[in-house]
């Protein structure tokens, strides 16, 4: 074998161990990711995996969402230069199935990630669980 033969399957496998090695989260929009985690109280944040943007502007969904606990949380989704779209209000254990409304401000292939915050008199956390995908 040549050593050029040698140099490119070295890069090939280099790209590829490097690739897998990076450990990357970004999700294609259309598809749920779960997510769950303790929500602190005090108007905490918190955010889901990252997904890549599908459709500009399109509304996001979270479903099979669960709480452990009657305090409302708030959602919206957010793009990697923190474009936020607007808050989807008062999530609650009542619910299983919210809209997150869209921002024309995501673009197609924006890195999105739906953010958690729990309301500023919510004094202790919140385990919230559930599945989210940006469209």
């Amino acid at each position: 074998m040549s050593k050029r033969n040698m140099r490119t399957k070295f890069g090939v496998i280099l790209v590829i161990i490097m690739v897998m090695a990076s450990g990357l989260n970004a999700f294609a929009g259309t598809t749920y990711v779960d997510f769950g985690f303790n929500l602190p109280g005090f108007n905490a944040s918190k955010y889901t995996a990252a997904q890549t943007k599908v459709t500009m502007g399109a509304t996001g969904e979270i479903s099979n969402y669960s709480t452990g606990a009657s305090a409302n949380v708030d959602a919206r989704m957010v793009n990697q230069d923190d474009s936020a779209g607007n808050w989807t209000r008062n999530l609650n254990k009542n619910a299983t199935y919210y809209k997150l409304e869209g921002s024309t401000t995501h673009k197609a292939n924006d890195i999105i990630r739906a953010q958690f915050s729990s309301d500023i008199t919510t004094t202790v956390g919140v385990d919230i669980a559930g599945k989210f995908r940006s469209n």
